[in-house]
């Protein structure tokens, strides 16, 4: 499947951890909305680190849109953001050299590192090869956002590099 860059420039993405759902708006009207969406297997929330299993709080944009083995399609998000990396300083998990990193990544539109405490390799993606009864279940993320191939084959259109994405 070919990604179009035509996609609509000012959709965004609003992610509801609560509810389990991900609606695309265009200003504020809902054109899509994806219910029973999958997030990390312990939960969501601001202070995410390495390993923890948690989906990131917090606005973030679409850095990459590629064809996945694994999960059909996987749409990375320029995490971890400026204000991640504020608290990480903050909180004493990152470095004052990781968190520059991380600043000056996103101040020059570039993915920030994805090696820092505070983890990477986030974004949306389908269940590919996976098991769909796991995935109606349960979350079962390592911290990204996961969708049926179905559902994420009706997002793609709407979406392109730079769309923001509001995880809350």
């Amino acid at each position: 499947m070919l990604i179009s860059t035509a996609a609509v420039a000012e959709n965004r993405i609003l992610i509801d951890t609560r509810t389990a759902t991900l609606t695309v708006l265009d200003n504020d009207q809902s054109v899509l909305v994806l219910d029973d969406i999958a997030i990390g297997r312990f939960g969501a929330g601001q202070d995410k680190k390495v390993g923890d299993g948690m989906t990131p709080l917090g606005e973030y944009r679409v850095t990459s849109i590629k064809p996945s083995e694994h999960f059909h399609f996987f749409i990375g998000l320029d995490y971890p953001s400026v204000a991640d990396a504020e608290r990480g300083l903050k909180n004493g998990i990152l470095t004052l050299q990781q968190a520059d990193a991380i600043r000056s990544a996103h101040a020059k539109g570039k993915l920030p590192p994805q090696d820092t405490p505070l983890g990477g390799h986030i974004g949306l993606h389908g269940i590919g090869a996976g098991d769909p009864a796991v995935h109606a279940r349960y979350n079962w993320t390592k911290g990204c956002i996961a969708v049926t191939d179905t559902q994420l084959d009706q997002l793609l259109p709407l979406i392109k590099i730079g769309t923001r994405v509001e995880i809350r």
